[in-house]
């Protein structure tokens, strides 16, 4: 009996420990508990409004402004402007937030936006190289390619966690409020040089345009951009309507009104002209290098092809390739450009954005016999061989 009793007692204090133990590891009463060096990994940010998809400084909207020019024309937004157009119901953009580390190990959480959006709202769709400045008198240029490559809404592959971006708070206060010297606007990103991340900034200049270089059998023989547009361009401006959906692959190009330069006629401003060739479009990330188009292809479209479910015979329609700046009457800007290949009959997967370089490669002419000189030498041919039977027999 006593045995009995005590096994008892024995089996009452394990299923105790074992609920002990549970119940620390269940979160009883949902009061979980961290070390200090666990908090200070974890991200600071919160959703609390359904504006943002974290906490904005609660204290009111500094007075503030940042200034964009070109060619002496400025357009100022203010910070509560700035703001307004990343509200849920404008949705002109999104805010974007990180818990960042500095070089002591000290983690602070940021809210920024990429100055990207503010140079289109400016209509600066084209812009290859800019300038930011700050109060004091310092100044960086930087490459739009570098705001580009670190922003996945401008390009499917990022080479960087968190984007480039002005940031505007601090550890949830506002930039322009923190107790450390940063002014109202900062510039920061992983991909940004050292030097290129601007404090206290008060305007960005536009410096030059996005250019696409003609690169033929190694030497760029041509540069478009918007400046020569005009002189190199003339007579070669088009649009129509172009679109498909592949409903087996899932994706398509929706129809859509595409304008801009049909690529036969800007190889004409090179030492092409009516030479064979082949070609290939390289965006500023690298893509295209290894798809090599046609003279037929360019200059006809594709043919034959059936890129749709159920299958549908393409023709090219009269329709060339193109290089598009231009979507239904709107400048397609950086996500799809500023300039964008498009070739009738293609898949999406061959509507390369973003072209910094046009590659052409010289196919030379078949090295061919005339048909009348091939005839002469089948009868020669004939006669000889003729010659060495009647021989070989009288033999």
């Amino acid at each position: 009996m006593n045995r009995k009793i005590l096994k008892i007692n024995l089996f009452i204090v394990s299923a105790f420990i074992i609920f002990l133990f549970a119940g620390t590891s269940l979160n009883i009463g949902n009061s979980e508990k961290y070390d200090d060096d666990v908090l200070n990994e974890m991200p600071k940010s919160s959703i609390t409004n359904d504006w943002f998809n974290f906490t904005l400084p609660s204290e009111p909207i500094p007075t503030a402004n940042i200034n964009f020019t070109r060619n002496g024309s400025t357009v100022s937004f203010t910070l509560e402007q700035i703001i307004d157009y990343a509200k849920h119901e404008n949705g002109t953009f999104e805010f974007a937030n990180y818990t960042i580390e500095d070089k002591d190990g000290n983690y602070f959480d940021i809210v920024g936006f990429n100055p990207i959006y503010l140079m289109e709202i400016a209509e600066w769709y084209d812009v290859m190289n800019f300038t930011v400045y700050a109060k004091d008198g310092y100044s960086k240029q930087v490459n739009i390619t570098q705001l580009l490559l670190a922003d996945s809404n401008f390009i499917k592959y990022t080479d960087t966690e968190n984007e480039t971006m002005i940031i505007i708070a601090w550890d949830n206060q506002w930039l322009a409020d923190y107790d450390v010297d940063y002014g109202d606007f900062y510039l920061w990103g992983e991909n940004l040089a050292g030097n290129q991340k601007v404090k206290n900034i008060s305007s960005i200049s536009y410096d030059a345009p996005w250019t696409v270089k003609f690169n033929v059998t190694d030497t760029i023989e041509t540069i478009l951009s918007s400046e020569n547009t005009t002189t190199l361009a003339t007579g070669n401006y088009t649009s129509y309507d172009w679109g498909y959906f592949d409903e087996k692959a899932g994706y398509g190009w929706d129809e859509r009104e595409c304008t801009g330069f049909t690529i036969a006629s800007l190889l004409q401003k090179t030492s092409v002209g009516d030479q064979n060739y082949e070609i290939s479009f390289i965006s500023y990330d690298g893509y295209g290098a290894n798809k090599i188009f046609t003279k037929e292809e360019i200059e006809q479209g594709f043919t034959g092809t059936t890129i749709n479910d159920p299958p549908e015979d393409l023709s090219n329609q009269g329709k060339q390739a193109i290089l598009m700046v231009i979507s239904d009457g709107k400048p397609i800007g950086y996500e799809r450009g500023p300039y964008q290949l498009i070739i009738p009959g293609a898949d999406k997967a061959n509507y390369i954005g973003g072209i910094v370089e046009i590659r052409i490669n010289i196919v030379p002419k078949e090295n061919r016999i005339p048909g009348f000189q091939l005839s002469l030498l089948f009868i020669a041919s004939i006669f000889a061989i003729s010659a060495i039977i009647m021989k070989n027999k009288k033999n």
